[in-house]
């Protein structure tokens, strides 16, 4: 009987304390490591959820415009950052409002910044109604791009482009034609 008491007691196996510490501060090291990475990942994420977003709402207000003959607009409202899609003709909202997480940036073709509420209507047959094409520029709030040909900063902006003859929307996911030279937002 005592021999195999002794034997149980020799072969008592378990985790201590220190190994259970030593474990969980390799898993925060780790952690630690792999947060700037992921939240470079969420902003970009993000950018481009809204571009694609904000993309399909154009394309679906120039579909609006094709199916139903009649002038569709999306109206971007820049001070409160929402973009909805409107009647031309009734101004009746066609869904609901879109609530943007990120910056919007509408610049016309001469280069300036458009400010307060802008609109980008659609005619039935697809194309703008004001014969312009459009540039839309989305980049997230407090980013700074000073240089677009570092890799790191080509990635906080995107571009839509909106072509003046036929409506068609182009994304550009590293911006274009420098939008923001030296900017903070």
């Amino acid at each position: 009987m005592k021999a195999v008491l002794n034997r149980l007691k020799e072969t008592k196996s378990g985790v201590t304390i220190l190994e259970i510490i030593a474990v969980i501060m390799i898993i925060s090291l780790f952690t630690l490591l792999s947060m700037p990475f992921i939240s470079k990942f969420t902003r970009n994420v993000h950018l481009q959820n809204s571009s694609r977003v904000l993309s399909s709402m154009l394309n679906l207000a120039r579909t609006l415009s094709v199916t139903q003959n009649n002038n569709y607009k999306v109206v971007f409202d820049l001070d409160n950052e929402t973009v909805e899609i409107q009647d031309a003709t009734t101004n009746a909202l066609y869904d609901k409002t879109w609530r943007a997480p990120t910056v919007i940036n509408l610049v016309d073709r001469d280069g300036t910044t458009t400010t307060g509420t802008a609109e980008i209507e659609f005619t039935p047959k697809g194309a703008s109604a004001s014969g312009m094409s459009h540039t839309i520029h989305i980049m997230k709030i407090n980013t700074t791009i000073t240089d677009y040909s570092d890799a790191d900063q080509r990635g906080k902006c995107y571009s839509l482009v909106i072509a003046s003859t036929t409506g068609h929307v182009t994304i550009y996911p590293y911006g274009i034609n420098n939008p923001w030279p030296v900017t903070t937002m």
